[in-house]
């Protein structure tokens, strides 16, 4: 008799592939609930960032807590889904004590492969586009603006007297 998950999926399935179906979405949902859990927990970090800065001297301070609460949320957010995954294999998937061999050598997955070269290039291109907008917007010029301080109709124009070769004595 079919298991009630191929009949829900109306497909025809024995016991075992239903079993296998029903652990894949097993894992499915375990790790959308710890990517929410760790987006929480980043949008938690960011908001409290604020916090670990001194009272605001400068109109630009705002700008720049935003900037870093985007970071410090975001850094937060990469280290529990690199952590994450690490700590449950280390106790999930530990080898036994005296196993000295190596894996599979599994390689050829191109589409793996584009999605780890591709989202870190997304996000440092991102993020360096999100650093250079808030740079402008806090119109910092460097020296430059100290430099051109002077006031060109205040200032008298001087006139360089013609070269002349004769020798003098």
């Amino acid at each position: 008799m079919p298991s009630a998950f191929c009949l829900i999926l109306s497909v025809h399935c024995s016991r075992y592939d239903a079993i296998a179906v029903m652990l894949k979405l097993r894992a499915i949902l375990i790790m959308t609930v710890y990517a929410i859990l760790a987006a929480l927990a980043s949008l938690w970090m960011a908001k409290q960032s604020y916090s670990w800065f001194p009272p605001e001297a400068a109109a630009e301070a705002k700008l720049q807590d935003d900037l870093f609460s985007l970071f410090t949320g975001l850094g937060t957010f990469i280290y529990l889904g690199v952590i994450g995954p690490f700590l449950y294999s280390l106790v999930f998937h530990r080898a036994s004590k005296y196993d000295m061999s190596d894996g599979p050598p599994i390689e050829g997955n191109t589409w793996l492969e584009i999605v780890w070269t591709g989202v870190p290039l997304v996000l440092v291109l991102t993020l360096s586009f999100v650093s250079y907008r808030t740079y402008e917007k806090m119109a910092v010029r460097g020296p430059m603006e100290l430099v051109h301080l002077h006031m060109p109709e205040m200032m008298q124009s001087a006139y360089a007297e013609p070269f002349d070769s004769t020798p003098q004595q």
